[in-house]
């Protein structure tokens, strides 16, 4: 069942859609992101989140590594494909703390693994290399031009680029 938490969301606020089996897990998420000013919307499987990514464009996803039926990884493959070429920059949440659920993850598209229970700062980190607001010039900040999505675009490719390498990225 999908849902929405954004009440209060500002006009203006990036969107958000949370994928994960677990009411409280998406509860908790969806929370976090509130507090960091995103409208969020909600999936409970993978098969839920493709339709709902179908219906509109998200700026950014969070998804459960482990989901019944397609897993979150099979699911950031999908979205790459459904969305291309302006697909949303993902965040893989998971359990386990190893490192090589964390490589399958980043080397699979997503931009950060974050380990649950989720915490406010590491969202916060996660969302601050993903949307480097200061890299972007003010001209391209709204994103509804063609050469805005370009712009993230390319500073998506950079970043996941720098990731893969182990490079650390300083504002």
């Amino acid at each position: 069942m999908a849902t929405s938490f954004s009440q209060a969301a500002p006009a203006h606020a990036r969107s958000a859609l949370v994928i994960d089996d677990s009411s409280v897990e998406r509860m908790l998420a969806g929370a976090l992101l509130e507090r960091l000013g995103f409208s969020v919307s909600c999936a409970e499987s993978a098969e839920q989140a493709l339709a709902l990514l179908a219906q509109r464009r998200f700026d950014l996803v969070v998804c459960d590594i482990a989901l019944p039926g397609m897993d979150g990884l099979t699911l950031l493959a999908a979205i790459a494909i459904q969305a291309y070429p302006a697909s949303p920059p993902c965040i893989v949440l998971s359990v386990h703390d190893e490192a090589q659920h964390a490589l399958a993850a980043l080397r699979d598209g997503a931009l950060a693994y974050l380990v649950k229970p989720l915490r406010l700062a590491a969202m916060r980190d996660a969302l601050d290399s993903i949307f480097p607001l200061s890299l972007t010039p003010p001209a391209l900040q709204d994103d509804s031009s063609p050469l805005a999505r370009w712009w993230a675009g390319l500073g998506r490719l950079v970043l996941r680029r720098l990731r893969f390498t182990g490079a650390r990225v300083q504002p």
